[in-house]
């Protein structure tokens, strides 16, 4: 009996935490999402940077959690090493952009921000 009540409770939890990593991932989402807009439709630098500078930062956190489509892969499996790629691709994307709007070149870094999009609907189509 015990052990049966354990093993109820430990899936409970994991469940919970399994939702809670859902929610953040989809709030990350919706970060990169909101923030690419603002910096696609940015008129000054300063607010580019910004835009793109929380992009990067909910691109790091949600890159730390899989998506349900990868659970219960190992980490050093093909799949998941495509899914960090794909983040690697969007920071270096994003750092780039930062770097030509912070040097005024802020049509090159426009062009860089808009080509985030193709890393974003490229890794959608294999991991959502």
């Amino acid at each position: 009996m015990r052990k049966s009540l354990l093993a109820v409770v430990t899936a409970a939890m994991m469940s919970v935490t399994f939702v809670a990593s859902a929610d953040t991932v989809a709030a990350h989402m919706q970060t990169l999402a909101k923030q690419y807009q603002v910096a696609t439709a940015a008129t000054d630098s300063a607010e580019f940077i910004s835009a793109l500078t929380a992009m990067r930062e909910a691109s790091v956190a949600s890159s730390a959690i899989l998506p349900p489509s990868l659970a219960g892969k190992a980490a050093d499996s093909e799949e998941v090493k495509t899914y960090a790629q794909g983040y690697t691709d969007m920071n270096a994307k994003i750092d780039l952009a930062i770097e030509q709007a912070k040097a005024g070149k802020m049509d090159e870094a426009k062009a860089t921000a808009e080509s985030i999009a193709e890393v974003r609907n490229t890794n959608h189509k294999m991991f959502r």
